[in-house]
């Protein structure tokens, strides 16, 4: 599955990223869906993050602008929640295509295999069905997994079990920011953990990640390096996936690669992207 997982579809004859099927609206159908690198110009029209803003409350980063660009910034309630820990990893940079990092965090398939170290659980081998709610360029989803619950401190003491159920909340706003809420039933308190990705060049990108923490009680210090500690390794198993790909940039034609039900929040992510792309 990792092989699979890590290698794309050939495309159709006659193009790189091939064209819609016969059947799509005229308008469609007489363009091409070009693939989206990290240097694509349609970017412009929107902004990316290019630094974090500590001072800012609401925002975890300052942002690039050109032009008039007709995507907002994103509002993130948590980060001015006084019960909340924030904690600013330090940047992740290296050869990654900046929606592919974005698509992993919408991704849940994966979790079974990749993440079986940190929190997969082997009840979670199959993901539930979710209803994604469409906002203009973006998108918003919730679900319930069964998880292994090893970064929990009251598994080792035997006071919660090790499998639990953990439901998450995905946001995201065009182009590349998702924002993750992980509620906890049985360990109690929540995180959300906030990505923001900035293409560097065609080949780099630098992916930033603000930790919002809370549990009930608050963190003890160990406890708290603890919990950071774990985070830090579930983003090391994304980024050794990512490092695989060697083509970095994302299709937007829906076709050329390999789909499944489980994957309709990847394919909600390039029609966004998409309509970045061929907006007047």
């Amino acid at each position: 599955m990792e092989e699979t997982t890590a290698v794309r579809h050939e495309a159709q004859t006659g193009t790189r990223f091939g064209t819609r099927r016969q059947g799509a609206s005229a308008g469609w159908a007489r363009r091409q869906l070009r693939a989206l690198s990290n240097v694509d110009p349609a970017l412009r029209r929107s902004w990316l993050p290019v630094a974090r803003a500590a001072t800012v409350v609401t925002s975890p980063t300052k942002a690039w602008l050109l032009g008039q660009p007709f995507v907002e910034l994103p509002d993130i309630g948590a980060f001015g929640e006084e019960s909340r820990v924030r904690v600013d990893l330090e940047p992740f940079s290296g050869r990654y295509g900046a929606a592919l990092l974005i698509d992993n965090q919408l991704d849940v398939a994966h979790f079974a295999y990749l993440h079986r170290d940190t929190f997969a659980s082997p009840d979670g081998r199959a993901a539930p069905s979710r209803e994604i709610v469409r906002q203009l360029w973006g998108f918003e989803t919730k679900m319930t997994v069964p998880i292994s619950a090893r970064n929990d401190p009251a598994v080792a003491p035997e006071d919660h079990p090790v499998e639990q159920d953990r439901t998450t909340r995905y946001r995201y706003l065009a182009p590349f920011s998702v924002e993750l809420e992980l509620t906890y039933p049985a360990m109690g308190g929540s995180n959300v953990i906030v990505f923001f990705v900035q293409p560097e060049t065609a080949e780099r990108s630098a992916m930033y990640v603000t930790l919002l923490l809370e549990q009930p009680g608050g963190f003890a210090p160990d406890a708290l390096a603890d919990r950071v500690a774990s985070e830090h390794r579930v983003v090391g198993e994304d980024l050794a996936l990512q490092e695989r790909f060697d083509d970095l940039a994302m299709p937007l034609d829906v076709t050329t690669e390999c789909h499944v039900r489980v994957h309709r929040a990847s394919l909600k992510l390039r029609r966004v992207l998409a309509q970045i792309v061929h907006a007047p």
